[in-house]
């Protein structure tokens, strides 16, 4: 992005560039731990009785579901999280 183009970007607009250019990175890591553990299974398949999978192997965060990955609050904490959050923020 040259200096035009960023002088002439509204807040929303960079928020949503940075936001991409994470999300295009993270892909690339992503992409290249995939293969590590691909290459680590299949290198390692020889010596072993069955063949591990290699999300056993060598289990990434991003292998377990949305709901497994989160919290797990009652209501009663949610409630109690964001309550605390206005306070902080001076809003009633």
């Amino acid at each position: 992005m040259g200096f035009d183009d960023f002088r002439r970007c509204y807040p929303e607009e960079f928020e949503a560039i940075c936001r991409a250019w994470a999300e295009m990175r993270e892909g690339d890591s992503r992409a290249d731990w995939e293969r590590t553990r691909i290459s680590a299974s299949i290198c390692i398949s020889p010596h072993v009785k069955r063949p591990i999978p290699p999300a056993k192997l060598m289990p990434m965060p991003w292998d377990k579901s949305p709901a497994e990955a989160g919290e797990k609050l009652s209501k009663e904490e949610r409630k109690a999280r964001a309550a605390a959050i206005m306070a902080e923020a001076g809003i009633k």
